[in-house]
């Protein structure tokens, strides 16, 4: 992992918005990992003015601009958290969260499907 750290951080201007989410996700288990969250921190604020706050089509077309533009379908479990403090919607408890990961408590996603 941290040769592709180092190759990143040489090439991070050149990140498209999706990768770099999938990288600040990826937590302490990359080196240097500030680096991406703070890159990823000023694309999410760059997009957030783009987010909708009426009904209007003109709004929502901006968005759709944005989203474009941005080349992004989500921002990661990072990049979220950062557009959903900003709306001013809190984070969650550290007990509430340490609760929803303990093991057999979410299904994990193999479970829902069946195979074929």
């Amino acid at each position: 992992l941290e040769a592709i750290s180092a190759a990143a951080i040489r090439s991070i201007a050149e990140f498209d918005t999706q990768p770099l989410a999938n990288l600040a996700g990826r937590g302490a288990s990359l080196p240097d990992h500030a680096i991406f969250i703070d890159c990823l921190r000023t694309r999410v604020a760059k997009f957030f003015p783009n987010i909708p706050s009426t009904l209007d089509s003109r709004d929502w077309d901006g968005y759709k601009d944005a989203v474009d533009r941005f080349q992004i379908d989500n921002f990661g479990s990072v990049g979220t958290r950062l557009l959903l403090s900003w709306m001013g919607v809190a984070d969650v408890s550290a007990d509430f969260r340490s609760r929803g990961l303990e093991e057999g408590r979410v299904p994990r996603f193999g479970r829902l499907v069946g195979v074929l």
